[in-house]
């Protein structure tokens, strides 16, 4: 990801060996973690919001979150909390007004950007990946094709809706909202449902 954060453009990325960030424009190292290095794999992609970096993934290790600092045009990132409460395997994660939405292990949970503080867990529908448009979460589940759609509330995840798509198998594509429209894709098959509120 692009991080344009007190003057300085980073790219920062997990990898098997830890977390990396480099100056976008010369690829000069500017700070590394080594938190999940050596894991099975690591597939999501971390997530920045307010100063604040997190990066989760499965195989029972869960989450980090990094405070990025910036002075004299040194970028340090120090470690603020870790959790348990977020085993991504690869569904992912969004941040929005302060709170971490996103996959852990069958489930789903939210966690405080700033703490680390666990809010909710909630089944919903089972493991999976997702996306957020206008404040709502869209949840795809990896193994039924089941999807459902929640408002992204500190306060605990209550299911607007849901409904399923034909297909077979495991599915680790994420769902995508864009124009209007919700697509996901499952076996063989991308779907698009106009979802315009009316």
């Amino acid at each position: 990801i692009l991080i344009a954060y007190k003057g300085v453009k980073m790219i920062v990325n997990g990898t098997q060996g830890g977390l990396f960030c480099v100056d976008a424009a010369t690829g000069k190292t500017l700070w590394s973690n080594p938190f999940c290095a050596g894991n099975t794999a690591n597939c999501p992609t971390p997530a920045f919001a307010d100063g604040y970096l997190f990066w989760a993934n499965g195989y029972g290790k869960g989450g980090i979150c990094l405070q990025l600092d910036v002075a004299d045009g040194k970028v340090t990132a120090t470690e603020v909390w870790q959790t348990k409460d977020m085993v991504c395997h690869h569904g992912g994660y969004v941040i929005d007004n302060g709170f971490v939405y996103g996959n852990n292990g069958n489930g789903w949970a939210c966690l405080e950007l700033k703490s680390g503080r666990t809010l909710w867990k909630e089944q919903a529908v089972g493991k999976g990946s997702l996306c957020m448009a206008d404040g709502m979460l869209y949840l795809f589940s990896e193994k039924s094709g089941r999807l459902g759609l929640g408002a992204a509330s500190p306060d605990g995840f209550q299911m607007a809706g849901s409904f399923g798509v034909s297909g077979q198998g495991p599915s680790w594509a994420h769902p995508v909202v864009a124009g209007g429209r919700l697509y996901v894709r499952y076996d063989d098959t991308l779907y698009a449902f106009d979802i315009k509120a009316r």
